[in-house]
């Protein structure tokens, strides 16, 4: 996780960012990933329940140790958590 955000962050060309979601948040995702494109932000989507449950699991604990408090959607820009929770989009704004 970190190393994919230091990767977002060393990025020159453009903006870029990620947005972490589970299955819960799929039509939120949409709406976060629609505005970070119109404030040309391009956007790696992480959906978390695609992977297998310990993969799930691994990535939850990792979350939870490096944001603690915080909870999904996660959306990064560059390698900065900007906004979290069910407060998302209104924190993209």
């Amino acid at each position: 996780m970190k190393e994919a955000l230091r990767n977002h962050a060393s990025e020159q060309s453009y903006t870029s960012g990620m947005v972490v979601t589970n299955w819960r948040e799929y039509q939120t995702s949409k709406k976060i990933l629609d505005e970070l494109e119109k404030k040309d932000i391009y956007a790696e989507h992480l959906d978390i329940s695609k992977f297998r449950p310990q993969e799930q699991e691994d990535y939850m604990v990792c979350l939870k140790e490096l944001f603690s408090g915080k909870s999904l959607p996660l959306v990064f820009v560059r390698d900065k958590l900007v906004a979290n929770g069910e407060e998302v989009l209104s924190g993209l704004g």
